[in-house]
């Protein structure tokens, strides 16, 4: 996690709060206190950031990074030279606030978000409007006393650049165009795979544990040591078929297998926050026979030697046989991509590929016949292109060293008690 949790209140969590007040107080810092509420909000924001991270570990770690940042609270609202804002400048600062989260998650799902808590824009400010005050009061404590000690020279910024301007080199990129041929599925593979799949989901309707099929049985691995565990995805990732289905789950349902791109899939919602879902997931392969597998390299080589042999252009030959709906109308181009973007089998194929040499490269899908058509080699940004973005890191570096140091004063002078929870 990082080092401090700034800004002290996080508007984002607001919207899925359930308005019950939790009164058990976790902690105290001078004439301010924390309840477990708060703390659950915030854990339930992070908790997917870190799946690896036990639940305890964590909200310990966010429970140390309240009480830093309510000993900063606590001090400048003993400061009396630190002035209050306004009503003016609270109004301000709500309504900046609320515009950048409906931003992010459009205007109509941010109005749902508000109509399913209950709430109008009015009285969303009026719930938050102490909170965004206090964050207000600390910003103008740090200012005063920290921002003043923190100096960037301009040999720091120099000296930065010569010691890491290797690691700021830009990537290599690489232009290139394809021909995809997918791997059919035997109906018969297609078929045990939705039958196991299906198998799973009525274990789950009669009261088996989600988590633990998952554990024992996803061909998902990495996420199937965490009991399925896919984290939070925004909606749009699925096609609309999908995000149908998932639109009708409530918290704690499970989907019946849907058919992805790498097998069938049994969803778990979780908890579903404006445009993002948390899912849990057991993965069904469907795996290709490999005499489907020898007929689509077969193809690709046929559709190679037509460009190669029979000097046949490739632009059309991608309209026609391609079956990447996305490329195949743009003569197969993918666009400028960065050298580490590639998946790892392609790389030193495509870095090594001669412009407008035709390769052939296989992933879980099928089979690319594959051209590169351009590359960039990366250079090193000139000094002044990224000077400010240097100062910039170096003065955040220095700002959390100085923040190190007040948290150490603070808490000296102020009395803080941490309770169990």
């Amino acid at each position: 996690m990082k080092k401090f949790i700034l800004p002290l209140f996080i508007l984002c969590n607001l919207l899925y709060s359930q308005q019950t007040l939790e009164d058990k107080v976790v902690a105290r810092v001078g004439d301010e206190v924390i309840t477990l509420s708060e703390l659950n909000e915030i854990y339930d924001n992070y908790k997917n950031l870190y799946p690896s991270v036990p639940e305890k570990e964590l909200k310990n770690s966010i429970l140390e990074e309240l009480i830093n940042n309510k000993l900063i609270l606590h001090a400048a609202k003993k400061d009396t030279t630190i002035t209050r804002p306004s009503i003016d400048e609270v109004n301000q600062a709500l309504e900046e606030r609320i515009k950048y989260f409906e931003n992010q998650y459009g205007t109509e799902n941010f109005e749902t978000l508000l109509k399913n808590q209950g709430l109008t824009r009015d009285a969303l400010k009026e719930m938050y409007r102490d909170n965004i005050t206090d964050e207000i009061i600390v910003q103008r404590y740090i200012e005063k006393y920290v921002r003043p000690k923190i100096q960037v020279t301009p040999q720091e910024v120099r000296n930065f650049y010569d010691s890491y301007k290797d690691s700021l080199k830009e990537p290599n990129m690489y232009r290139i165009s394809h021909i995809f041929i997918k791997v059919n599925i035997d109906s018969t593979q297609e078929s045990i795979a939705l039958k196991k799949a299906q198998s799973f989901y009525n274990q789950i309707k009669k009261g088996a544990s989600f988590e633990d099929l998952a554990n024992r049985y996803s061909d998902d691995r990495e996420s199937a040591s965490y009991g399925g565990n896919l984290g939070t995805i925004v909606r749009n990732f699925f096609p609309p078929e999908v995000q149908e289905k998932l639109d009708k789950l409530n918290p704690g349902e499970v989907s019946e297998p849907i058919r992805g791109d790498y097998g069938y899939h049994i969803f778990k919602l979780v908890s579903r926050k404006g445009n993002y879902y948390e899912l849990k997931h057991i993965l069904v392969k469907v795996e290709p026979k490999a005499e489907e597998w020898n007929k689509a390299y077969q193809k690709a080589v046929s559709i190679k030697n037509k460009i190669e042999v029979q000097k046949q252009n490739f632009d059309e030959l991608a309209k026609n046989y391609s079956d990447d709906e996305d490329t195949k109308e743009l003569g197969g181009d993918m666009g400028w991509i960065p050298a580490q973007n590639l998946p790892e089998g392609f790389k030193e194929k495509i870095e090594n590929a001669k412009i407008n040499e035709i390769i052939i490269l296989k992933d879980q899908y099928g089979y690319h016949v594959a051209k590169v058509t351009d590359k960039k080699s990366g250079r090193v940004p000139e000094f002044s292109e990224i000077q400010n973005n240097i100062r910039q890191y170096i003065e955040n570096q220095k700002m959390q060293e100085e923040l190190g140091k007040l948290i150490t004063q603070l808490r000296q002078k102020i009395f803080v008690e941490i309770k169990e929870f």
